[in-house]
């Protein structure tokens, strides 16, 4: 996992937006397969973090749908993912990964529960 230059919470300065982009592979470079991107869908931090910082600790995922909808040329896998609602302790988060010829090879959509301040 890479995460995008700028990203704010790494430094405890989240830029507020509820968005996290980062780049993921398999640690042997392997190329990504179904299985990988199913992985993946979930292999990010959550991007509530961006939006609020570090403060809660674990962040577990209740429910996960992925979409795949095709397979991944080689290389390092996109994600981009987007904190799209808080309500009290629950978090909704979106998501997207693109393979490293720009196609989107899948979709994610996430409920978590948020244990930090506000919740």
């Amino acid at each position: 996992l890479r995460l995008a230059p700028g990203t704010g919470w790494v430094v405890g300065e989240p830029s507020g937006t509820g968005e996290l982009v980062g780049w993921l592979r398999l640690a042997d470079g392997a190329p990504p397969d179904p299985l990988a991107l199913l992985m993946f869908s979930d292999g990010m931090p959550p991007s509530i973090f961006e939006a609020r910082g570090r403060t809660g600790g674990h962040v577990p995922t209740m429910q996960l749908t992925t979409h795949l909808f095709g397979l991944a040329d080689p290389g390092w896998v996109l994600g981009r993912f987007h904190t799209r609602i808080v309500n009290g302790s629950l978090v909704g988060e979106d998501g997207d990964l693109w393979d490293s010829s720009g196609k989107l090879v899948a979709t994610t959509r996430q409920l978590a529960l948020w244990r930090g301040p506000g919740a």
